[in-house]
C-alpha cells in the first residue's frame, strides 16, 4: 500500500504539477489549477508531510475555487492537524449546511471532535457517515479512516472495533490488519497483535517494519526464539535498519549469549558506529566471557563517545578491583553512583569499596541508601546492621533489623543475626521470638549464633529451644 502511494506520488504527472504550482510561488504569480490538480498537489504536501504548505495550497485553491468542498474538508482536515479542531467544525459545519449529507464531512467532524476529546460526538459523526455511505463508497476503507482517527487520539479500543468492520467487508485489508496488530500490542493482548502481524505479513512478507514489531511482541510474550526469527526477518529484508539489529543483540545479551551478541552489536555498529549503548554492551559481553582486556576496551570506547553512561564507569570500576587498582576501582564506581544514583547494585559495591578502605562512615552511607532504594535486597540490610553493630551500636543495629523485618519476617539469617543483637542487648525475652523463628526457618544456622555468643547456651531457655529444634530434625 504504502509502495503504490509512493508510485502514485512519484508519477511524472504529479511531480509535473507540483513543480508548475512551485515555480508559481517562486516567481510570485498567478497561475490557473483546476480542482483535481489542486488535489493532488495538497495530497502530495501531506503525503511529504508538509503541512504548513498544504495549508497554503487550500487557501490559494479557495480563492480560485470558492465553491469546491473538496478543498475545503481538505482545509477542515489540516485545521485538525494544525491544532485547531474548533476552526475545523466551524467550517464543516458551514459546509454541512450548503452541501448535501456528505461521507466526507461526517467523517471529517468525527475527526475534530476527536482531537477535542468529544469521543461521543465523534461517533455520532462517524454513525453519520455510514449511514450516508452509498455504492461508490468503498465500506473497508471508511472504516480504516474513522479507526484511524481513533488510533490518532490512542483510544485503541474504538480503532480495534472499527478495524475489525474495516476487515469484515475485506479481510485482506492490509493496513486494517497491520493496525489491529499495532492496536492489541498497545492493549497488551500480545497473542492477538501477533496474530494480526503475521495475517499482515502473509499479504506483505517484505515488510522490514512489520517484522520489527512482530520481533518486539514476540519478546514481551517471552518467545524468544521467534522474536529473534523476526527481527532477522526484518535484517534480511533491509540489512541497513538498525533498530531491529540493536533488539537482536540485546535479546541475545539478555540470553547470555554473550558470543553471538557481540557479533549482533558489531553488526549493529557498522550502522550506528558511534552508539555509545552498544559498545557499552559489547564491554559487558565480554566481561562476561573473562575477556577483561576487550571489555575495558569497549568501555573505554563507549566514554570517548559519551562520558556519562553509569554501566560503563561501573564495569571499568569492576575490572580495576579485580586487577587490584583499588583508588581507581572506588573513583569509577563513585562516578556510576553520581550518573545513576537510583541503582542500587552501585551503591552496595561503593560500600564494600568503602570498607576495603577503612572509610565506615561511607560505608554506612551506601548500605543505608541500598535499604532505601532497594528493601527487598536482605544482604543490604544484613551489612549495614553488621557495619553498625560493628561500630558498636548494638541498640542501632537492632532498630535497623527490626525495620528489615517489614520486608523479610521469614528470612532466616536475619532472623538470627537480630536474635543475636538482641541477646547481646539483654533482651532475651523479644530475643527468645525471634530465635524460635530462626531455628523453625533454618537450624543449622544455630552454629553461627552460638560462635557468635557461646554464653548464651547456659540460658536454660535458649538450650530448651535449641534442643526443641533439634529433636525435630532428628526425628524427621
Amino acid at each position: 500500500m504504502k509502495k503504490e502511494i509512493e508510485e502514485y506520488f512519484n508519477n511524472e504527472e504529479t511531480q509535473a504539477v507540483v513543480r508548475r504550482y512551485e515555480e508559481m510561488r517562486r516567481k510570485k504569480m498567478m497561475y490557473y489549477f483546476d480542482i483535481f490538480d489542486f488535489e493532488n498537489i495538497i495530497d502530495f504536501y501531506i503525503f511529504k508531510n508538509n503541512l504548513r504548505d498544504a495549508y497554503e495550497v487550500t487557501d490559494y485553491a479557495i480563492r480560485l475555487h470558492p465553491a469546491a468542498s473538496s478543498i475545503q474538508i481538505r482545509k477542515a482536515q489540516l485545521l485538525i492537524d494544525r491544532g485547531q479542531a474548533d476552526k475545523s467544525l466551524k467550517l464543516l459545519n458551514h459546509l454541512e449546511k450548503l452541501e448535501s449529507p456528505s461521507v466526507e464531512i461526517y467523517v471529517s467532524k468525527g475527526f475534530a471532535f476527536n482531537a477535542l476529546g468529544k469521543t461521543s460526538s465523534a461517533i455520532k459523526c462517524f454513525d453519520l457517515a455510514t449511514l450516508h455511505a452509498n455504492e461508490e463508497t468503498v465500506l473497508d476503507e471508511l472504516y480504516y479512516g474513522i479507526a484511524s482517527s481513533f488510533v490518532q487520539v490512542n483510544n485503541y479500543k474504538l480503532a480495534i472495533e472499527y478495524f475489525n468492520k474495516a476487515i469484515h467487508f475485506n479481510e485482506k485489508q492490509s493496513l486494517s490488519l497491520y493496525y489491529l496488530g499495532y492496536c492489541y500490542n498497545q492493549t497488551g493482548n500480545l497473542e492477538k497483535s501477533v496474530t494480526y502481524y503475521n495475517l499482515y505479513l502473509d499479504q506483505n512478507p517484505f515488510s522490514a517494519d512489520v517484522w520489527y514489531e512482530l520481533g518486539i511482541a514476540y519478546s514481551k510474550l517471552t518467545q524468544f526464539d521467534n522474536a529473534i526469527n523476526a527481527y532477522e526477518y526484518s535484517i534480511a529484508i533491509d540489512n541497513k535498519f538498525a533498530p531491529p539489529l540493536f533488539n537482536k543483540a540485546y535479546l541475545l545479551f539478555r540470553l547470555e549469549k554473550y558470543l553471538p551478541a557481540i557479533d549482533a552489536f558489531k553488526e549493529f555498529l557498522e550502522i550506528e558506529k558511534d552508539n555509545a549503548i552498544a559498545l557499552c554492551n559489547i564491554g559487558f559481553c565480554y566481561e562476561n566471557i573473562n575477556d577483561f582486556a576487550q571489555a575495558l576496551l569497549y568501555y573505554k570506547k563507549t566514554l570517548e563517545i559519551s562520558n556519562e553512561i553509569p554501566e560503563a564507569w561501573y564495569g571499568i570500576g569492576v575490572i580495576s578491583y579485580n586487577k587490584g587498582k583499588l583508588l581507581e576501582s572506588l573513583l569509577c564506581v563513585q562516578k556510576a553512583v553520581e550518573l545513576d544514583s537510583s541503582n542500587p547494585l552501585y551503591w552496595f559495591t561503593l560500600a564494600d569499596l568503602s570498607l576495603e578502605i577503612d572509610c565506615i562512615e561511607g560505608a554506612i552511607v551506601a548500605f543505608r541508601t541500598v535499604t532505601e532504594i532497594d528493601p527487598q535486597n536482605y544482604l543490604g540490610w544484613l551489612k549495614y546492621s553488621e557495619i553498625i553493630h560493628t561500630s558498636g551500636n548494638v541498640k542501632k543495629a537492632i532498630k535497623v533489623l527490626r525495620k528489615a523485618m517489614v520486608y523479610h519476617f521469614d528470612n532466616a539469617l536475619l532472623n538470627w543475626k537480630l536474635a543475636s543483637y538482641l541477646y547481646q542487648n539483654n533482651n532475651v525475652r523479644l530475643m527468645l521470638d525471634y530465635l524460635e523463628v530462626a531455628l523453625a526457618q533454618d537450624y543449622e544456622l544455630h552454629k553461627a549464633y552460638l560462635a557468635e555468643n557461646p554464653e548464651s547456651i547456659l540460658n536454660t531457655k535458649i538450650d530448651f529451644l535449641i534442643n526443641k529444634y533439634k529433636n525435630k530434625i532428628d526425628d524427621i
